[in-house]
C-alpha cells in the first residue's frame, strides 16, 4: 500500500509425493512476419554512424601530444649524442688514437657490406611485407563494411584473394 515490501517469517511446507504420473509439457510458437530483408538484417546494428559520435577527441589529442613530446625528447638526446661524437672524432689528430678509437667510425662502412645469408634475409623481408599488407588490406575491407555478415566465409575469401593479389609485394 505504501510502496514497501514485507516478508513474514514462514516455515516451508513439505509436499507429499503422489503417484508417479507423467506430466505433459507443451509450448506454443507464434511466427511474426518481418518486412526486414534477410541480407540487411544486421544493418541497424552495424551502422556505427549514429551511435558512435561520442569519440573521445580529448583522449586522442592527449595521446598524440604525448607521443610527439616523447619523440622530440628522444630526438634531442640522440642529436646531442651524435653532435658530441662528431666534435670528439673531428678533434682527433693523432693516428694512433684513431686506430684505438671504437665507435661509429669503425663500422661506418659496414652498411655497404653484404650480410651473411642475404637471400634468406630478402625472402623473409618480402614474405613479411606480403603478410603485413594482406592483413592491413583485409582489415580495411572489414572495417569499411565491404564484406556482408550474411555471406559466410567472404572475409576469408577476401583474405586469400588479397594474399594472391599481393604476391608481387614479396
Amino acid at each position: 500500500k505504501d510502496g514497501s515490501c514485507e516478508i513474514k517469517d514462514t516455515h516451508p511446507e513439505s509436499l507429499q509425493q503422489l503417484d508417479t504420473e507423467p506430466i505433459t509439457f507443451t509450448y506454443d510458437v507464434s511466427y511474426e512476419y518481418s518486412s526486414q530483408n534477410w541480407a540487411t538484417r544486421w544493418d541497424p546494428l552495424l551502422d556505427g554512424g549514429k551511435g558512435q559520435k561520442d569519440i573521445q577527441w580529448i583522449s586522442i589529442s592527449i595521446s598524440v601530444m604525448l607521443t610527439l613530446t616523447l619523440t622530440l625528447i628522444v630526438g634531442g638526446i640522440l642529436l646531442k649524442t651524435v653532435h658530441n661524437d662528431f666534435v670528439r672524432y673531428n678533434g682527433l689528430e693523432d693516428e694512433a688514437d684513431m686506430l684505438n678509437e671504437s665507435g661509429w667510425k669503425l663500422v661506418h662502412a659496414d652498411v655497404f657490406r653484404t650480410p651473411p645469408r642475404a637471400e634468406l634475409l630478402c625472402i623473409m623481408n618480402g614474405a613479411g611485407a606480403q603478410i603485413l599488407w594482406t592483413l592491413l588490406s583485409t582489415l580495411a575491407i572489414a572495417v569499411f563494411g565491404l564484406v556482408s555478415p550474411s555471406h559466410r566465409g567472404a572475409l576469408l575469401t577476401s583474405l586469400v584473394c588479397m594474399w594472391v593479389a599481393l604476391s608481387s609485394v614479396s
